[in-house]
């Protein structure tokens, strides 16, 4: 009986041993386990650093790219600003000095109006009519042949609307015409405009210069008719005002 016991008694507590040693070399798997994680861990460590500094970069370039962004919205509006400023100094040195109708040929027209103590300006009337030789120029043939005559700044002027060059239409037009252009580019932009001129000459083949008025020694009214989709019964009065030796475009009626 005794000896049974005492079996027994071993059998138990050779499994208890047993259960102990696995317990064991589990615990000891976890910790070389955990070691492993902490190296992992201390070789990831740089490359977090790394993440966090190139997330804390983008957020600065996000930051500057907005700051660029409202300086430049700024300068454009600076530049506007600054370009109405010098027309508008260009207009007052133009019309110092002259006659009352040479002011009012640069005028805005409801200051013109109020001059003449009327609700609005009157039509262009000729005072005389120098050449009525009719000059018909085919769209293809346009061309920039710069701005010394008003003939020579309206086939300007068409060509550069064909060809969508800003910088030679911005040439053909007088200082009145370049504040309501910086009127309208508040809310256009370059390229709207460009786009605007090029469609208007898509449905044009040729323009006729079809009579010259002559206002005075430094305005003459050139009647333009236009063939194809866009021409009309009645010419398009152009107006130009002589700038020393420049002629630029003035208005149309």
């Amino acid at each position: 009986m005794v000896l049974i016991v005492q079996r027994d008694s071993t059998l138990v507590l050779r499994s208890e041993i047993q259960h102990l040693r696995f317990e064991n070399q589990s615990l000891r798997d976890g910790q070389q386990e955990i070691e492993l994680l902490r190296d992992e861990n201390r070789r990831l460590r740089p490359l977090q650093d790394e993440v966090l500094g190139f997330r804390k970069e983008y957020r600065d370039w996000r930051q500057l790219r907005e700051d660029v962004d409202q300086l430049r919205g700024e300068l454009t509006r600076i530049r506007k600003e600054s370009e109405v400023l010098r027309l508008q100094a260009l207009v007052r040195e133009e019309v110092r000095g002259a006659s009352p109708e040479e002011r009012m040929a640069v005028m805005p027209p409801a200051e013109a109006a109020a001059e003449l103590g009327a609700s609005k300006p009157e039509p262009l009337q000729a005072v005389s009519v120098t050449d009525q030789k009719e000059t018909y120029l085919r769209k293809t043939h346009w061309k920039n042949v710069g701005i010394l005559s008003p003939e020579a700044t309206a086939q300007t002027y068409f060509w550069a609307m064909r060809e969508g060059d800003y910088q030679v239409m911005s040439q053909c037009l007088s200082p009145r015409q370049h504040l309501k252009l910086n009127e309208a580019l508040e809310t256009k932009t370059i390229a709207d405009v460009l786009t605007e001129a090029k469609k208007t000459t898509e449905t044009i083949s040729a323009i006729r210069l079809v009579d010259r008025h002559r206002i005075s020694a430094n305005e003459v009214v050139i009647g333009v008719l236009l063939d194809g989709a866009s021409a009309g019964k009645d010419p398009q009065m152009m107006a130009f005002k002589r700038f020393g030796n420049l002629w630029k475009l003035d208005g149309t009626q």
